[in-house]
């Protein structure tokens, strides 16, 4: 009995042993297409910048990686020995590289090695007339179904990343491009969320994991000091090692996550605000998304905290951004030989790759000052501002824990946003009396981010031509709807409600049970997130029972008005 213990325990320890030292094969397949299939979209000017340094990264990184995208012609004098690693971003390319990448998986698991992909999209995206998402691609669309069925699914690899930088679409992001605005307040959270939670979704393939850019406009996600998609250029940084807040060689999806959270979290200006979306793959949410020994070249010991800062390589290329917090144990890899640059606002230093150091034993000199725009301000000044390390991450994660639930959920504000209208118009008179109303009006209630706005409203309107007066207050329900064009809004609204009405002359009687419905149409300007002034133009009706000595009259008395107000 003795000996077969033992050697039912020796087998299990070998086979421990087997699957701890198992092989991992890894691969990565980056797409990134400045263009869009959509007319009247314009290109944007980095995702292939973006594709080139994300291959850049997992060239060395991985067993392979492939690159489709079309470099343009300054993107080509940048990253001169990525080029001949190029191929056109289409349709037939992306399936085509799928289809060899599958092969191969499949036969890795024949052999059994696992494997692990990376799924990066950079570019454009929207929503087709049937909620479709989708992709552009040089020839045509990637659709969520496609990503998908003829994307995810094939691969069949251990543990699939997708990582998508890129105009909203339902399945995965906000927008990265010319289509939806921060400012807007639409931010298509809970069609994220629902797809997430879709049987279509990643609820039944346990081993992909997300990570996702959730908001901004064109202006906001590309800056030019980072030559990149800001959200791109976090991501890149966290993966060389800033986000590996322990110092265990290891970048979960966790100690990411809180890395973004922590690089996003001072920025106040709404046109500088971004959101990520981070999803662990379910079968293992302590897998590693990045293995940092894997890297080659040499490392940069992130032991000062205190001051933002970044590292530019030889090429003026920015690397990375860092703002390093007390404890942060994190090494960056600095992966191509030469020299690179660190800099802060006011200095910077020199240093080698062809040796490891830290940023405590780094000689510093005076930096030169940089050009200054309202946007990237906003991005200098709020940018990586909060300081990360092992107390950011426990207290993210804690707070992480507490607000969400096993299910996917999102960090997002309500769909339902409280809003506040305030309004003075000017129009006819009741009754035909002479003279003008002077109308003011307050509404209380809420706005959808699908434009929706559902509120109660209270109204008072004096009617007077300097010598009688008439008064009429009313209560009531206010629908309406509300786009958004850029800074720009357009909307309708109806109310109705019931009112008093009192009129000054002796012999007419007051109608505590009057009926007031009126519309408008209202164009506003959005001047900060939360403060808009609007006009707007309307139609209303009153509904009025007068009695005199002789007679009692329901009147049907309708007025034009025109003001303008401020909502909140």
């Amino acid at each position: 009995m003795r000996k077969l213990l033992a050697t039912l325990v020796g087998a299990a320890a070998l086979t421990l042993c087997v699957n701890a030292s198992a092989e991992t094969r890894t691969y990565a397949l980056i797409v990134a297409n400045n263009g869009s299939v959509d007319e009247n979209v314009e290109p944007l000017r980095y995702a292939d910048d973006d594709g080139a340094r994300f291959f850049e990264i997992f060239s060395d990184y991985a067993d392979e990686a492939h690159l489709l995208t079309t470099l343009d012609a300054e993107s080509q004098r940048t990253f001169p020995k990525v080029v001949a690693h190029t191929t056109p971003p289409t349709l037939k390319n992306v399936k085509a590289q799928v289809k060899s990448l599958a092969e191969k998986i499949a036969a890795d698991k024949e052999a059994g090695i696992r494997s692990e992909v990376y799924l990066v999209f950079t570019g454009h995206g929207n929503v087709d007339s049937n909620g479709e998402g989708y992709l552009s691609m040089a020839d045509g669309k990637l659709e969520r179904s496609e990503l998908m069925r003829d994307v995810i699914r094939p691969l069949d690899a251990s543990f699939t990343h997708v990582i998508i930088d890129a105009c909203h679409a339902y399945f995965m992001v906000k927008s990265r491009g010319g289509w939806e605005d921060d400012r807007s307040g639409r931010t298509l959270d809970s069609e994220l969320q629902a797809f997430l939670r879709d049987g279509k979704a990643t609820s039944n393939m346990p081993t992909v994991g997300l990570i996702l850019s959730t908001a901004g406009a064109q202006e906001v996600h590309e800056w030019s000091e980072f030559g990149a998609g800001v959200f791109s250029h976090q991501l890149r940084s966290g993966l060389l090692g800033a986000a590996d807040a322990d110092g265990d060689s290891r970048v979960t999806y966790q100690e990411l996550e809180a890395y973004l959270v922590a690089a996003n979290a001072a920025v106040t200006n709404p046109k500088a605000k971004i959101k990520v979306f981070v999803e662990a793959p379910k079968q293992d949410r302590n897998t590693a998304l990045a293995n940092l020994d894997k890297f080659s070249g040499g490392r940069l010991a992130l032991d000062a905290p205190g001051e933002r800062l970044w590292i530019e390589d030889s090429r003026g290329v920015r690397y990375a951004d860092v703002n390093p917090g007390p404890g942060l144990a994190g090494e960056l890899r600095l992966l191509s030989p030469g020299t690179y640059y660190a800099r802060t606002r006011t200095k910077l230093a020199r240093l080698n790759t062809s040796e490891s150091t830290t940023l405590a034993q780094l000689t510093w000199e005076v930096a030169p000052n940089q050009a200054r725009s309202a946007v990237g301000e906003a991005f200098r000044e709020q940018l990586f501002a909060t300081p990360f390390g092992p107390a950011f991450v426990a207290g993210f994660s804690a707070g992480r824990e507490a607000s969400t639930s096993s299910s996917v959920q999102l960090r997002s504000e309500s769909a339902w946003n409280t809003e506040l209208n305030v309004h003075y118009a000017l129009g006819s008179a009741i009754l035909d009396a002479p003279g003008f109303e002077h109308q003011l009006s307050l509404s209380v209630g809420g706005t959808h981010e699908a434009g929706w706005r559902l509120a109660g409203f209270t109204e008072y309107g004096l009617s007077t031509d300097g010598s009688n007066f008439g008064h009429r207050a009313a209560l009531g329900f206010e629908g309406g709807w509300r786009a958004m064009f850029g800074d720009f809004s357009l909307g309708l609204a109806g109310r109705i409600g019931p009112q008093f009405v009192v009129r000054d002359q002796p012999e007419l009687s007051s109608d505590p049970l009057g009926l007031r419905v009126a519309g408008h149409l209202n164009l506003g300007w959005r001047v900060s997130e939360s403060f808009a002034p609007f006009a707007l133009l309307g139609y209303g009706l009153n509904v009025v029972t007068t009695t005199s000595r002789d007679e009692t009259t329901e009147n049907l008395d309708a007025s034009l008005f025109a003001g303008l107000g401020i909502r909140w």
